[in-house]
């Protein structure tokens, strides 16, 4: 991720891929354009209160996450401007500049 300009701080849009769950001891969810780390936790290092879950928090499949800044990062999901539109600064905006979005179905 680059800033613009060094008065503006960094923000990136991703693309959510699946939640990944390795060895039983990681947990990874990544962009699944560009392969970002949304998501990277030593699952042995979470502590949950007796009787609750100890299922961590992760993003839709398919949701666009924001996220902006270096230390600290803030994530955050954010709409697509129409069904075959992405938003402004996604990860692949720079690269495919043309590129429109196209439905499975």
């Amino acid at each position: 991720m680059t800033a613009p300009n060094k008065d503006q701080p960094l923000r990136r849009v991703h693309l959510a891929g699946a939640d990944v769950i390795v060895e039983g001891r990681w947990m990874r969810q990544l962009c699944q354009w560009c392969g970002y780390r949304l998501i990277d936790e030593d699952l042995t290092r979470v502590a949950v209160p007796s009787g609750q879950s100890g299922a961590l928090p992760h993003f839709e499949i398919g949701a666009w996450i924001c996220v902006e800044g270096v230390n600290p990062t803030a994530f955050s999901v954010v709409d697509a401007p129409g069904e075959d539109k992405y938003p402004a600064g996604a990860c692949f905006d720079d690269v495919v500049p043309a590129l429109s979005m196209v439905s499975a179905e």
